[in-house]
């Protein structure tokens, strides 16, 4: 058997599975309106564009100044005659956050808005954008998560990706590991990866033994959590290189950060760690400040955060995985990732076979020393066969 493989999924893998594409994300974003906004008393919002918020004065400020900080980033973007990006806007209001004294419209917008809501208060900008950046990412989460029944799966019925886990199957028998990385944060991958083919081989370095991580639900119960281990160790190993939907960051009182993976139904703000108390007696420590998953979005903001352990960890790993490799497999990457694209080109061997399975791209200068074979149709139409074919071919 050879050595390993590598596999690289963009945001187009998960079409397929009805999750949004870039430019349905962003139409949807962009005509988000205050009264689509439903915030909770424990800090969650999600969006419900059907149904009005019925109890609409509720938490309206923040509301407002969601939209109204939203409408002025598309005024400006209109005068430059660009279209309307939620990762470019991501970044911009990061840039706010750091520097909102040198914006002098975001400065009118917040004292308006102070005037307003609050007209016995000192503008506050950076509160203002805090709050914002706390219902922006839950709204971005809500439009990635979908939740999964664990289920039978068969290469030869699981519809959309039937071919796709007939290749996994296949390739399982040439190749010692198989390192899928996904840049996307839905939990489709790991849906598909407890299929027949692949029983027992799947691992993404989260461990649930041992662990010292609960989730509470419904006040009752008392679920333990995986945390991230690091630990890879199995045929099929799978690498979030941005964060997922259900990584959540957890803080201890020592300052020590661990990341764990909660479930649908388990809110954020019900995390526990089991530790000892002052008389060495067991008990539960409750990190509540988590209003969002831990994943990564914006386009130099996240190279940015790259910097972070845990996604300088998975990055590593991506870099290691490449240059190990005897092939790489990408399907529905736009190579758009700086930062990802550098590893390419850094750390996989120019003697790498390389298949990309896309409907739009036709060539990437990303590629331009590797043999690449560009198949152009979504991962619901590929051929197995014929990918696992390219890597076995000796002439090709």
């Amino acid at each position: 058997m050879k050595d390993s493989i590598s596999l690289l999924l963009g945001s187009g893998f998960s079409v397929s599975d009805g999750y949004p594409t870039g430019y349905k994300l962003n139409e949807f974003i962009s005509k988000i309106q205050y009264d689509d906004i439903i915030l909770n008393s424990d800090g969650s919002a999600f969006i419900d564009i059907k149904d009005k918020y019925p109890n609409n004065w509720m938490s309206k400020p923040q509301r407002v100044f969601f939209e109204r900080l939203l409408n002025y980033y598309k005024s400006i973007i209109k005068k430059k005659n660009r279209e309307f990006d939620y990762e470019k806007f991501y970044d911009f209001y990061k840039n706010l956050q750091r520097n909102p004294e040198h914006d002098t419209g975001f400065k009118k917008l917040c004292e308006e808005y102070t005037q307003e809501y609050y007209p016995h208060f000192i503008s506050n900008p950076r509160t203002y954008l805090l709050n914002f950046d706390t219902i922006y990412n839950q709204i971005i989460q809500q439009k990635l998560t979908k939740r999964y029944k664990r289920s039978h799966i068969r290469w030869n019925g699981q519809g959309n990706y039937g071919q796709f886990l007939l290749m996994l199957e296949s390739l399982s028998h040439q190749y010692k590991k198989i390192n899928i990385h996904s840049l996307n944060h839905d939990l489709l991958m790991e849906h598909l990866a407890f299929s027949d083919e692949l029983p027992d081989k799947f691992c993404d370095g989260f461990t649930e033994l041992g662990s010292p991580f609960y989730g509470r639900y419904k006040e009752e119960s008392m679920i333990r959590l995986q945390c991230f281990s690091d630990l890879f160790n199995k045929q099929l190993c799978l690498y979030k290189l941005h964060g997922s939907v259900d990584y959540v960051p957890f803080l201890d009182e020592s300052g020590r950060l661990d990341i764990i993976k909660t479930k649908p139904w388990i809110s954020n703000i019900e995390l526990f760690k089991e530790v000892n108390d002052s008389n060495s007696n067991p008990s539960y420590y409750n990190y509540w400040a988590n209003y969002h998953s831990y994943f990564l979005t914006g386009t130099t903001e996240k190279i940015n955060r790259y910097k972070e352990p845990f996604f300088s960890k998975m990055i590593d790993h991506f870099k290691i995985n490449l240059s190990q490799a005897s092939g790489l497999i990408i399907v529905g990457y736009g190579f758009k990732d700086r930062g990802i694209n550098e590893s390419i080109e850094e750390c996989l061997s120019v003697n790498s076979k390389v298949v990309v399975v896309d409907p739009y791209i036709k060539y990437s200068p990303v590629l331009r020393n590797y043999k690449t074979e560009y198949i152009r149709q979504e991962v619901s139409l590929i051929n197995a066969g014929e990918v696992y074919k390219y890597f076995l071919s000796p002439n090709r």
